[in-house]
């Protein structure tokens, strides 16, 4: 799979290599969000496109430009991406749709022989086909009679089965304890029925393209996750690692010279209370994200437990012996 990374002000030309075929791809400045990143990759076989595209049969390449927002959305393109594609096998009149779900819209006719641009500003399923050869002429001598020429058998299409098939290496991250909304990509999506983990079934949206599901993660523990995505009699899986959250506040205490310090970090405007022996030192709201607070000892060498509470709520005790 190539992958490249919008960034804002910065108009970028990628060429790739898909198929038997060489395709660059411009990225207008802004088009896109910052971060979005944007993917092209070639489709395994022309099941999609055969089975929207029942007047086409000779396909050169099938291919998918796919993009995610850094919020996992998926906008259209403030203005259009144009792919030139470059290959042997395109003849003058090869046809170029792109195919969401369903639908398929004409994009561009090869006025030549070898290659053909298109322009589209949504993530498509993108598929290139041959005109239909010119029938061989018919031969029409020799004599006479009648006989022997009926009306031609009616041609016959099969389309072939799609099944769903996710992309291969994806390697998906969430954070624990925490509701998160993940995208996968493959082809054939949409023939998915279900997404269940265990015995939840899960909410989750395919993406018009069907390269695209968007599956909504509940709140859950550290460790692995596999989902099922349930077609039919069948099933795909797909693993999602569910990651430890490491808070990064800290409150301390220590002791030197006749006081004890307590120490906050990353609390911020909160509310700092400590018991220190008998005593209370209270912060209404601590003034920034690295805090230091001073309380003096009557006694050195004494044992004493500083209790430690931000807004209230008991975060840690230290046991010293005062210096």
């Amino acid at each position: 799979m190539n992958s490249y990374t919008a960034k804002t002000g910065v108009e970028k030309t990628e060429i790739y290599t898909i198929g038997s075929s060489s395709v660059s791809v411009n990225i207008p400045a802004d088009a896109l969000p910052n971060n979005t990143v944007v993917e092209i990759y070639s489709v395994a076989n022309h099941n999609k496109a055969q089975s929207v595209l029942t007047n086409e049969s000779d396909f050169v390449n099938s291919m998918v430009v796919a993009w995610k927002a850094a919020d996992k959305t998926v906008p259209v393109a403030n203005s259009d991406l144009t792919i030139v594609i470059t290959d042997a096998n395109i003849r003058a009149g090869a046809k170029v749709y792109s195919i969401l779900g369903d639908q398929s819209t004409l994009l561009a006719t090869a006025t030549q022989d070898g290659s053909v641009t298109i322009a589209f500003d949504t993530d498509p399923l993108v598929t290139i086909a041959n005109p239909a050869p010119a029938p061989a002429p018919q031969n029409n001598s020799g004599g006479g009679g009648g006989g022997g020429g009926g009306a031609p058998a009616p041609l016959t299409t099969t389309v072939a089965e799609v099944l769903p098939a996710l992309d291969k290496d994806q390697v998906i991250e969430i954070d624990e304890n925490k509701e998160a909304t993940v995208l996968l990509t493959g082809t054939g999506l949409d023939a998915i029925d279900s997404v269940k983990h265990g015995e939840t079934e899960l909410s989750f949206e395919v993406s018009e393209s069907s390269e695209q599901i968007t599956i909504t993660i509940p709140a859950s523990v550290a460790g692995e996750m596999n989902l099922q995505f349930i077609f039919g009699d069948e099933m795909l899986e797909q693993s999602i690692m569910v990651m430890e959250v490491v808070d990064p506040s800290v409150v301390n205490a220590g002791t030197f010279k006749g006081v004890v310090a307590i120490y906050a970090k990353n609390f911020e405007g909160k509310r700092l209370s400590a018991k220190v022996g008998k005593d209370w030192v209270v912060v209404d709201s601590l003034e920034s994200n690295f805090v230091r607070v001073i309380e003096r000892v009557r006694w050195v060498g004494y044992d004493l437990a500083v209790r430690i509470f931000i807004d209230r709520k008991l975060i840690r005790t230290v046991d010293l012996i005062t210096q």
